[in-house]
């Protein structure tokens, strides 16, 4: 079920940056070129899991 929940979660980040990369293209709004790069960022950091280094 954590996998599932995983790939939802980074399924729906990715679909909310490209729809916000098109809508700001459409409308020429430039905030909406921030919440795609924002909502790419937040996909690459939970695409990419940290490691625990606990020594």
């Amino acid at each position: 079920m954590k996998t599932l929940h995983r790939i939802a979660i980074l399924l729906a980040l990715l679909i909310g940056a490209v729809a916000a990369y098109g809508y700001s293209s459409h409308t020429g709004m430039f905030i909406f070129v921030i919440l795609g790069v924002a909502l790419e960022i937040a996909f690459w950091f939970k695409l990419i899991p940290r490691r625990n280094n606990k020594t």
